[in-house]
Parts: structure tokens; C-alpha cells; sequence
């Protein structure tokens, strides 16, 4: 209806209203047995719901996502199949996440999911990322955190790509 004109009793025949789309409608798509905000996962926040009550997934609930996760579902969402290389990106909570993401909506078998094991060439690829962004003045904790337990794997025995010496020199550096 117009701004400013009134109807009593019985809408009148012949005009056309136009139906707003529900913000459901709007920002949610399904994935699997769930939906999943998408308009929230694209501000780094996962929330899947529930397509008739509407209601969380109790397991889920609203999280908090890095952009490799979000990267990794909005490449599900649009393509239909799991990128690896985003997937190998995802640190160890992630991972945990997206695996029981795919498993309570029971996509895993339609996705033909495996978990990819990360090769010593792909941690050492991660450490000089995150060696970037600390040299470019990106202090944050994670970071950090990542990068500390990147050094420790890369300086234990059996790996042996950095020296006991130069870890301690590197971690004395981001603490």
C-alpha cells in the first residue's frame, strides 16, 4: 500500500503489494540439515540455526571465526565443495569446528570429507606469513600464539628445520 492511503474492510482488487522478504529469507542459507547466517559469517561470526524453530544449534552457538574459517564456508556455500588449501590454513580449534560443523548438519559424507594432515613445508610456509604480518606491525595475540607454537614444532628433534638457539631468539622477540 501507499504512504498515506487507508483501506477499511476488504483490500481492494486488482493492486499488487509487493512482500517484503524476511530477514530469514534474506541472510539465511541452508547448509544441510541446518541454515547459516550468512550477512553475520561475512563479519567473521558463525550462526547456525535451526530452519524451523529458528532456533541455535546448541553444539554451535554463536562463535567467532577467523577469515581463513569464513574464507573456507563461503567457498563451501558458493561452490558446493571444501577447498583444501583454506582447509590446510585452519589451526586446530578451527578444524575441530568445521568438523563438527559438517558432521551435525550430515554433509560430511555428501562432501566426501578428509581431514588434511599439514606437511612441515606447509608450517614453514605459515611461519614466514606470520613472520610478515608481525614485521608489518601485526602484534595481535593469536598471531602470536600461532607463531610460538609454529617455532615449537619446527624446532623439535625429529623436525629440526630451526635450531634450539634460534627458537629461543625468536620467541624472546614476539614476547
Amino acid at each position: 500500500m501507499e504512504k498515506g492511503i487507508k483501506y477499511e474492510g476488504n483490500k481492494p482488487r486488482g493492486i499488487a503489494y509487493k512482500h517484503k522478504k524476511s530477514y530469514k529469507d534474506m541472510y539465511y542459507i541452508p547448509f544441510g540439515k541446518f541454515i547459516l547466517n550468512r550477512k553475520l559469517l561475512n563479519e567473521n561470526i558463525l550462526l547456525v540455526k535451526y530452519p524451523n524453530s529458528h532456533g541455535p544449534v546448541v553444539k554451535i552457538r554463536r562463535t567467532s571465526c577467523t577469515d581463513t574459517l569464513k574464507n573456507l564456508l563461503n567457498d563451501l556455500l558458493d561452490t558446493g565443495e571444501i577447498n583444501y588449501t583454506l582447509q590446510k590454513a585452519l589451526n586446530e580449534k578451527e578444524i575441530t569446528l568445521f568438523e563438527l560443523l559438517l558432521k551435525l548438519s550430515g554433509v560430511t559424507e555428501q562432501l566426501n570429507y578428509k581431514r588434511q594432515t599439514k606437511s612441515v613445508e606447509d608450517y614453514v610456509e605459515r611461519f614466514k606469513i606470520l613472520q610478515g604480518s608481525i614485521a608489518a606491525g601485526n602484534d595481535s595475540d593469536e598471531i602470536k600464539t600461532e607463531l610460538n607454537d609454529i617455532i615449537d614444532l619446527l624446532s623439535n628433534k625429529t623436525v629440526n628445520r630451526i635450531s634450539l638457539e634460534n627458537a629461543k631468539m625468536l620467541k624472546s622477540y614476539l614476547n
